[in-house]
């Protein structure tokens, strides 16, 4: 790892500084136990982004720091009726952003058929939207009333999804999209409250053109087993294409979120 570190720190800066996004190839995940697997993605990320953000805050209905997720299609089991997020079925995954400044994705198995993850950069989006729709840019900068399904002390929170980090003495103008359609729509066991006002059909219009300009300017990765994808999420927003699984070939993807200093780039020692 020591001789490892500096490449590791490159791709952090690619993350910020280049493309916003990188793929770590190869990792021999048959060989090991799923424990271990997980152990070296957690090694090699720390490297990439040393705070780890909060998935939830309960495991198996009691009190957990829980910090990973594993996404698979969970639709033809049990859970069914509990799923209110696309990312635990096989169908489409819209455009959307997560929490953290990098979006982390681990393959530890992927589907037979399918499943393509596509990756936009937001501000090519914006691009589009000044040139074509500004009207829209407007209705994306004001406050929309997010859902919190459910939660008894906060029934929604207020929030525009497009931000604008003006310029500073050391970091330049940046423009930040972060939004996920389900908290101003609902999915499945997590309907949009009635208690709180629908979107407007401005919103309904503004959520649209950021997808389908997604879906136009989008680049699919060849993601294999193995691989790990790490994406800088205030920059560039995914997506996932529908996929088939099989009784021999089933997709199992390690998700986790990380937070490493968005707006200026400090470099840290390998711990000894």
């Amino acid at each position: 790892m020591p001789s490892l570190h500096a490449v590791l720190r490159d791709i952090s800066r690619e993350l910020h500084f280049g493309h916003g996004f990188k793929v770590v190839r190869g990792l021999p995940v048959e060989r090991h136990s799923r424990e271990d697997n997980i152990i070296m993605y957690a090694g090699l990320s720390f490297h990439i982004g040393p705070l780890r953000a909060r998935q939830d805050n309960k495991y198996d209905s009691k009190p957990a720091d829980v910090v990973l997720n594993h996404i698979k299609d969970l639709s033809l089991g049990h859970e069914k009726a509990h799923i209110g997020a696309p990312a635990y079925t096989a169908d489409k995954q819209v455009f959307h952003t997560d929490s953290g400044d990098i979006v982390s994705l681990f393959a530890l198995s992927t589907a037979a058929e399918g499943g393509t993850s596509r990756l936009a950069s937001t501000w090519r989006v914006y691009n589009e939207l000044a040139a074509t729709r500004p009207d829209l840019i407007q209705t994306l900068s004001e406050d929309w009333i997010a859902d919190n399904f459910g939660n008894p002390s906060q029934q929604y929170i207020t929030k525009p999804l497009l931000f604008h980090q003006p310029p500073t003495g050391t970091s330049p103008e940046r423009v930040i999209l972060q939004y996920a359609r389900r908290y101003f729509t609902g999915f499945g066991a997590l309907p949009r409250s009635t208690q709180i006002p629908p979107i407007t059909e401005a919103q309904a219009e503004a959520l649209d053109a950021i997808h389908f300009l997604g879906e136009k300017f989008n680049v699919g990765l060849d993601f294999r087993q193995g691989d790990i994808q790490y994406v800088n999420n205030l920059a560039i927003f995914h997506a996932r294409d529908g996929f088939k699984d099989t009784a021999e070939q089933q997709s199992v993807y390690a998700l986790s979120f990380f937070f490493f200093f968005f707006f200026f780039f400090v470099d840290f020692e390998y711990p000894s």
